[in-house]
């Protein structure tokens, strides 16, 4: 999926300062901004995502260790994100952040998933 699929998506990389390709894929477009591949359904990153831009590749002082997975399976695809915060510094700040952007974060993922439907459908 590009971001062209999911509108939503594209809006809010932009209001989080990313800028989004309509012609890679969103996998793809993560992977440029930090995050690394460890499976073929998961991506990890290191950073301070409370500071602009997330400080991605931060991996000193406080800061958070955040993995982002898709399982596919008996027609579903679901999505998962597990956060480790390094301290309880990290851990003070990440709150804080969550209490701002958790609203966000399911409106993208339900976008995702919206747009991972529609694209299923067509093919």
């Amino acid at each position: 999926m590009t971001p062209a699929d999911a509108l939503l998506l594209r809006l809010l990389f932009r209001l989080r300062g990313l800028r989004s390709d309509a012609e890679r894929s969103i996998w793809q477009q993560m992977e440029a901004a930090g995050f690394g591949e460890v499976m073929s359904d998961t991506l990890v990153a290191d950073g301070r995502p409370w500071q602009l831009l997330g400080g991605l590749g931060t991996a000193e002082g406080s800061f958070a260790k955040m993995a982002l997975d898709f399982r596919a399976g008996g027609g579903e695809l679901a999505t998962e994100t597990r956060v480790w915060l390094t301290d309880a510094r990290a851990r003070r700040r990440f709150r804080a952040y969550w209490l701002v952007v958790r609203p966000f974060s399911g409106l993208v993922r339900r976008s995702w998933l919206r747009a991972a439907k529609r694209r299923a459908e067509a093919d």
